[in-house]
């Protein structure tokens, strides 16, 4: 004897085509909207990778314009550097004062040594025929007229001044 469950489970049917001429339409518009959107993503990915490719290009023959720009600062900076150390030597000093400057060479007559005490330099110069510094005295009245305006619209006492 066959006896029929009690229970009856409910197995949804498998899903078919839709069997109308729309439903079938509508699938094949969003799979037709997915491949275009497929397409244009590759294509849009295509052109970043080629937009980096082309930048990497260019910023590498830059560094290698900076790197050669570089390398003909360096040499013209060590010339330079050399030009430097020729024109400050001594023997370059020497002809540009001779040549360009009309200077001449002292001969042993020119040279005097100074001794160091302080009571010595005083006949020194007297033995040089040094004329000694005029004081304000000795100036034209012009001129003392002018610094004792200057002394009065500054305030300062004469005595003060003339120890200054």
């Amino acid at each position: 004897m066959i006896v029929e469950a009690k229970e009856k489970f409910y197995l949804p049917p498998e899903p078919t085509a839709p069997a109308t001429r729309a439903g079938r339409k509508k699938v094949r518009g969003r799979g037709r909207l997915l491949a275009v959107l497929l397409v244009l993503a590759a294509f849009g990915l295509g052109l970043l990778w080629t937009y980096q490719s082309i930048s990497l290009v260019l910023k590498g023959y830059e560094l290698n314009r900076l790197k050669a720009e570089i390398s003909t600062l360096q040499q013209a900076n060590e010339r330079l550097q050399l030009e430097v150390a020729r024109l400050k030597s001594p023997e370059h000093v020497a002809q540009v004062a001779t040549t360009r400057l009309g200077m001449v060479k002292p001969t042993p007559q020119d040279i005097r040594f100074l001794p160091s005490s302080e009571e010595e330099p005083v006949r020194v110069a007297q033995e040089l025929a040094v004329p000694p510094e005029p004081s304000i005295e000795e100036h034209h009245p012009l001129w003392r007229a002018v610094a004792q305006a200057i002394q009065n619209w500054l305030e300062i006492n004469p005595a003060q001044a003339a120890q200054r």
